[in-house]
């Protein structure tokens, strides 16, 4: 897996990749709609020092933290359930959180982004 191409297309499925974008009523922002639980969760597992908001509207730190969260739960899926991990599955963990993959509400959120993720490894071969 691409991980750089995913979050690229999990940015331009959340915000179009604005790193200005608000949404939630102020509680999601910058270029991947990062949220304060997320930053604390990364922190916990990941043990480190990301703020809120702060490091969630930096487009290269909000990244990273993407990068840490999908690493972490994806182990954890593919750990729990003997499956690779794909773009679909590890775009659901980030729309809706661990087991994100399981909930139907985030079906259509994986589709986008794994298309999107598709149509842009398909440019880039």
């Amino acid at each position: 897996m691409n991980w750089a191409a995913l979050i690229a297309a999990i940015a331009m499925v959340e915000s179009g990749g604005d790193p200005q974008a608000v949404g939630d009523g102020g509680r999601a922002i910058g270029i991947l709609q990062v949220r304060k639980i997320l930053i604390e969760d990364v922190n916990r597992v990941a043990d480190t020092w990301y703020r809120w908001p702060q490091d969630a509207r930096d487009p290269a730190k909000s990244r990273r933290i993407a990068r840490l969260y999908l690493d972490y739960y994806c182990g954890r899926y593919t750990a729990r359930t003997g499956q690779a991990i794909t773009p679909d599955v590890a775009a659901r963990i980030w729309n809706g959180g661990p087991r994100g993959y399981a909930f139907s509400c985030t079906a259509d959120y994986g589709r986008r982004v794994a298309a999107l993720y598709e149509a842009n490894r398909e440019t880039r071969e």
